[in-house]
């Protein structure tokens, strides 16, 4: 389970509560959305939607990790 956590209040909110996701190597934020880009130790990367809460996994590889994902300016691109 992931928590979004508001800065002004300090307050939590449980987000993609039924997914398991392993060990999260890595969360990049989209400049021009709501999304976050995941990585994590089985060699996923996932976009998820914090507004929507839908998950939609990019891609997995079988050769190693995602390192360092990011995106481009104006959010059209990510880079992984």
């Amino acid at each position: 389970t992931l928590h979004l956590v508001d800065p002004k209040t300090n307050r939590t909110k449980p987000i993609f509560t039924q997914q398991k996701w392993g060990k999260i190597w890595s969360l990049t934020k989209n400049p021009r959305s709501e999304n976050v880009v995941l990585t994590n130790n089985r060699n996923e990367i996932f976009d998820l939607n914090l507004k929507t809460g839908q998950a939609k996994k990019i891609e997995s590889s079988e050769l190693g990790r995602f390192s360092s994902p990011s995106f481009s300016p104006d959010g059209r691109y990510l880079v992984y």
